[in-house]
């Protein structure tokens, strides 16, 4: 079900995720380079020569930073597209799948909240 959103709200909120997504990828850079540093260091070690683990972490770190400045530029590129000064109809999944809300309540009521 759809529901309204003003067009500066809409744009706030994806812009308040871009530095998120930002700093996420700043951090899996620096952990690719961490995990590179230290399986350089036990190749060093061990004496056989340059250690390959599968599937690479370093590589896998490295596309995840990736995955995250794609993101940030996306959701720049989307907030910068929507016209402010008008009212916008988006869903619950729209605005969980942009990362706008966190969690998506699907109208089940716990059975632990029933004290008798």
């Amino acid at each position: 079900m759809p529901f309204k959103i003003s067009g500066v709200e809409l744009v706030r909120r994806l812009r308040t995720k871009v530095p998120e997504y930002k700093t996420m990828a700043e951090h899996c850079t620096q952990h690719a380079k961490e995990i590179r540093k230290k399986v350089d260091e036990i190749s060093g070690i061990s004496g056989h020569g340059k250690m390959q683990i599968m599937p690479d972490p370093d590589e896998i770190w490295r596309t995840r930073a990736e995955s995250c400045k794609a993101r940030a530029s996306d959701l720049m590129w989307l907030s910068d597209s929507i016209t402010e000064d008008q009212v916008h109809e988006v869903t619950a999944e729209e605005m969980f799948s942009l990362g706008i809300i966190g969690v998506l309540s699907l109208g089940f009521e716990s059975e632990d909240n029933n004290e008798d």
